[in-house]
């Protein structure tokens, strides 16, 4: 994800070139999918604030991968709402509607939070018959937080917006593509566990710790 480089580019101090990369992926995301990039922007601005509560060496690209992150869920919001972009509401009038072939319903969000306890129920089941998946991004993730501390928090807030999307579309047959973002943790995580003695050869080189 072109939005995960230009953190790393801004966490190793690339300020310009991290900066544009960053906000030029967001705004490229935006148009194609902007709901995505609501929730990706938000987990970004929450993580880049934890990450200026636990890692204080890199408060400075931090303050900046947070002020960008706030600006951009900003501008996201803004231009949805100027271009009348669908909001929530809409989205699940349209899911719970057919694609508005039959009349609105009355009562959406409790329709979703019905969907939702039936889907989780049949994702735990699923879990238990194959937990490999998960299991990968778990471990994944608890890797590359142990190594790269605060670019792992990053890491693991993108993929937590994954639960976040299935959670707004608890729909079996689309969890593939909508748990996506749940795998960038296990891509960049579990190679890390390959070479043990990184860490040390890495720290010293001035890699996002």
């Amino acid at each position: 994800m072109l939005t995960l480089l230009g953190v790393v580019l801004l966490l190793r101090r690339r300020y310009r070139l991290g900066g544009a990369l960053f906000i030029t992926s967001i705004g490229v995301g935006c148009v194609i999918r902007y709901p995505n990039f609501i929730l990706i922007t938000g987990a970004l601005l929450a993580a880049g604030g934890v990450g200026l509560c636990t890692a204080p060496r890199h408060r400075r690209p931090l303050l900046l991968v947070v002020a960008l992150s706030a600006v951009a869920l900003v501008g996201i919001a803004a231009t949805a709402h100027t271009l009348h972009w669908p909001g929530p509401s809409d989205t699940l009038q349209d899911m719970f509607t057919g694609h508005f072939s039959r009349p609105d319903v009355t009562d959406p969000w409790s329709r979703l939070a019905g969907l939702n306890l039936q889907y989780w129920w049949q994702w735990a089941q699923d879990q238990a018959r194959n937990p490999w998946p998960m299991a990968a991004v778990a471990i994944g993730s608890a890797a590359i937080i142990r190594r790269h501390h605060t670019f792992g928090l990053i890491v693991v807030a993108i993929a937590v917006t994954g639960f976040l999307n299935q959670a707004a579309h608890p729909v079996t047959n689309q969890s593939d593509r909508l748990l996506i973002e749940t795998s960038v943790a296990a891509v960049l995580g579990l190679p890390l566990l390959a070479d043990p003695t990184r860490m040390s050869r890495t720290h010293t080189r001035g890699v996002p710790q």
